[in-house]
Order: C-alpha cells, then structure tokens, then sequence
C-alpha cells in the first residue's frame, strides 16, 4: 500500500531528509549520510526510495563512476501538489517564540472552525517546533 503525501513527511527521518534537501538544487545519498549521521546508511537509502515512490523526491543525476555509484536527488517540483513543505529557521526569544505560537495558533483555530462545503479541501496540518540550541 503506498503511503499519503502527509505520511511520508510525516515520518522523523523522512522529515529530516526533507528538511535537508531544502535550498539544495540536489544532494546525493552521501552527501545526506553526512548531514544526518545518526540515520544507518540502510535506513537512509529504504527513505529515499519511500519518497522517490511518494513523488516528494526525484532522481536528478544517475552517474556510476567506477569507484561508486552517486544518484542525486532534488525535491519533486509539484506547483498543483496538495501538500506543500515549509521549513524556516527563526531567530526568536522565549517571549518571541510564544508570541509567535499565539498568533500561530489563532490561525489554525480560525482555518479548523470552517465548514466542509463544496469546493473546500480536507488538510492536513502538522507543526513542529524544535530548539536547535542547548540550553544555555
């Protein structure tokens, strides 16, 4: 059975892989085996095909120089794809950030209180904020 947009993405290592293809026109499997270290080089190649499957990434380059094979991948370009991937990294103190969170939330609450109605899609919405820095 194949996976949904939302549960391919929805996956921590799947999202992760994501997360590390945005800005990049391509990365190869190497080159994301050293950007997420703790993933297994078995469990990071099974993901790829997972999202190379789900159309969320696509195969780029397929070079097989003698030494190794390097297939690059990008991120699927899908203008009318019903899901989209936003990733940001802000800058924000814990005032910031819980201000941000409100205004966030508002947003939601008021986009779920809305009605199914004829023409209206059913989406799905995941957040997800994660400290980058250590305590201090």
């Amino acid at each position: 059975m194949a996976l949904s947009s939302p549960d391919l993405v929805l996956h921590p290592v799947r999202s992760r892989i994501v997360h590390s293809m945005l800005g990049a026109e391509r990365r190869t499997a190497r080159e994301l085996t050293r950007l997420l270290p703790d993933v297994p080089q078995a469990t990071l190649y099974r993901h790829l095909a997972a999202l190379v499957d789900g159309n969320i990434l696509r195969i780029v380059s397929d070079r097989h120089p003698v030494t190794s094979p390097q297939r690059g991948y990008a991120l699927a370009e899908a203008p009318s794809s019903p899901a989209g991937h936003r990733h940001a990294t802000v800058y924000l103190d814990d005032t910031e950030f819980a201000e941000f969170a409100r205004h966030l939330s508002d947003l939601i609450d008021r986009a779920a209180s809305r009605t199914a109605v004829p023409g209206r899609r059913r989406r799905l919405l995941a957040t997800m904020a994660i400290s980058l820095d250590s305590d201090p």
